[in-house]
């Protein structure tokens, strides 16, 4: 719940359905004091009667600077964040200072009802996290942050604390999908994908996670698989997906991996990290979804 910003990846998702208003944020965002007590003066030895006595008015302990105190309890997340060893470009946000949500990030991503909003309700770190929600029909809410570098991308790593609502409820199944995470080059993309009846991997009527991957810009191609191990509703779960030039994947839950697949390589010196709902479709039973210390990083 803080948002910071320094130069910058778990999941990329397809393009989202339906007209997205987008805001552009621009390309980089982004104590103790002395003992109080006063010793005591030895009332036996007489005090020299020519020098003047001390004001009684006049406090004689030492104040205490309390000022590192208050500059401790106004630090957020992001305060303590710094670039991995080993990157080139790193963002994080925490949703906890005042102002608009977006700030830092590079996008808004809002159309169509899709809920994006600051809730102290809860959080991972206090005060706030990041509220949106994608279900119904074409419903985005979500936020983007893109990063340019000198030379191609290696690796790509979004990290994110992520608490989804009470899930489901007896609904018709659908066809429909809410990414929830994604990462995104000019022709290649991984994301974390949530569907509560849809048609993932050849399994119809499939409700739960799923694992995303497309290749665009030529010849298309796309590969969706299930994410077997889902997210526990109003339970804070890290997860990151890591994702390499190669085409290699991973997803973990608490730094377990518990999906990996050798998805589409990329060679490109921009990348986009979103995280937040965004619809494909009409989806049903889909909770919002709150998220808190995000982490992207690139190495190159």
């Amino acid at each position: 719940m803080r948002l910071a910003k320094i130069s910058l990846i778990v999941f990329a998702a397809a393009t989202s359905a339906g007209a997205v208003v987008a805001a552009c944020v621009g390309d980089e965002p982004v104590t103790t004091g002395a003992d109080a007590a006063t010793p005591a003066v030895d009332a036996s030895t007489p005090l020299d009667s020519a020098v003047p006595p001390a004001d009684a008015g006049v406090d004689t302990a030492v104040p205490v600077d309390s000022s590192a105190d208050a500059a401790d309890a106004s630090r957020t997340f992001c305060d303590g964040q710094i670039t991995p060893v080993g990157f080139a470009d790193f963002f994080c946000a925490d949703f906890d200072r005042a102002g608009p949500i977006e700030e830092g990030f590079t996008r808004k991503n809002q159309s169509d009802g899709g809920v994006l909003s600051r809730t102290t309700a809860v959080a991972f770190s206090d005060p706030a996290s990041l509220l949106t929600s994608g279900g119904g029909t074409n419903r985005v809410g979500s936020l983007s942050w893109k990063k340019t570098g000198g030379v191609a991308f290696s690796q790509a790593t979004l990290t994110a604390r992520v608490n989804p609502d009470i899930l489901g409820g007896v609904v018709a199944p659908n066809t429909g999908s809410v990414k929830l995470l994604e990462i995104i080059t000019s022709n290649a993309l991984v994301s974390v994908v949530y569907t509560a009846g849809g048609n993932v991997g050849g399994q119809s009527n499939y409700t739960g996670y799923f694992f995303r991957a497309s290749a665009f810009g030529g010849a298309a191609a796309l590969t969706e698989m299930p994410i077997t191990t889902g997210l526990a509703a109003n339970t804070w779960t890290n997860v990151k997906l890591t994702w390499a030039a190669t085409g290699a994947a991973t997803v973990s839950y608490n730094d377990v991996v518990i999906f990996s697949s050798n998805a589409f390589g990329s060679v490109d010196t921009a990348l986009t990290f979103t995280v937040g709902s965004e619809g494909s479709g009409t989806t049903g039973g889909v909770a919002p979804y709150r998220y808190d210390n995000v982490l992207f990083a690139i190495r190159r």
